[in-house]
């Protein structure tokens, strides 16, 4: 593998962060500086995985996350989040080597087993082929990261997320090598080093839960588990825009809200109790609320002034 390079522990120029709303949706917004804490636990349920690893290897990190696959709505994204956790089933990470995402599972395609499936692009949720796969993505970062292992490269999506915590988010984009080598900004990546004298390997699969399913990840290792805590910090941004479009769909002086709005927020992810104490900063940008109007509707009046 590529020799690691430096960890992505600063926060990307104002210009980086527009490019990388591409294929991530992330954008900077200044801070009204409202500090808040969350704690978060080391793992989100108390739910027990139905396998053991390995008696021979500990576990030196784990996390689990659910989504829904019922329906046809999910169909695509659930079969995404289970082809991306299968292929990286018993990955081993050498000493000292740097684990890249997009290199192991390769380009989002029909032709590489990827399903359409909804997605996050330029802040707005639109259908593509790999919806879900950041799901893969910022589940195996969270183990890594109660794990202990370096973050050599690693993105927040362009909003907080429902199935994981603010700052435990890893967004994912990789058409093909080819574009990502001549512009890394219409890429992201996950890079991952294995910082212990013996290999770790990434263990993960998805499993039955109620009316969802869940995907875990466990990073296994000869040595001894490390007793990582991470806390998120965060302030508050600008609250979010109000926008709306005429469409053909409604002919009167109809409305509809395709997209509630959500509040920007800015924050680090400190992380303690392993060999060095640090942080990974992560900004999300406001989500507009956006409405669709008929084509009689009075473009001075606002829509969001009436109940939706």
């Amino acid at each position: 593998m590529a020799s690691p390079s430096p960890s992505m522990t600063m926060a990307p120029s104002i210009h980086s962060w527009f490019a990388i709303l591409l294929v991530g949706g992330c954008s900077r917004t200044e801070a009204k500086l409202l500090p808040k804490v969350v704690e978060i636990a080391p793992a989100p349920s108390a739910v027990a995985v139905p396998s053991e690893p390995p008696k021979s290897l500990n576990v030196l990190g784990e996390f689990q996350t659910l989504y829904e696959f019922k329906g046809e709505k999910y169909e695509g994204r659930a079969k995404n989040v289970e082809h991306g956790a299968t292929k990286l089933n018993g990955t081993e990470i050498a000493p000292g080597e740097t684990f890249s995402f997009n290199k192991t599972l390769g380009p989002r395609t029909l032709e590489n087993g990827f399903s359409q499936a909804p997605e996050i692009f330029f802040g707005e949720m639109v259908l593509g082929v790999g919806g879900g796969t950041c799901q893969v993505s910022s589940t195996l970062f969270a183990a890594a990261v109660l794990a202990d292992l370096d973050v050599v490269e690693r993105r927040n999506h362009s909003r907080p997320l429902r199935y994981i915590k603010p700052g435990m988010d890893a967004t994912v984009a990789f058409p093909d090598e080819a574009t990502c080598e001549k512009d890394p900004n219409l890429c992201s990546d996950l890079k991952l080093r294995n910082p212990y004298s013996f290999p770790v390997r990434i263990s993960s699969e998805t499993w039955l839960d109620g009316e969802k399913r869940r995907i875990v990840f466990h990073i296994l290792g000869d040595g001894p588990p490390p007793t990582v805590k991470v806390r998120w910090s965060f302030y508050q941004t600008s609250p979010f825009r109000q926008r709306f479009r005429k469409t053909n769909k409604f002919l009167g002086k109809w409305k509809k809200r395709v997209q509630s709005g959500s509040e920007g927020m800015e924050g680090s992810l400190l992380i303690e109790g392993g060999r060095d104490p640090r942080r990974l900063p992560s900004r999300y940008a406001p989500v507009d609320e956006i409405w669709e109007v008929g084509l009689g509707w009075d473009m001075s009046v606002v829509p969001w002034s009436t109940e939706p």
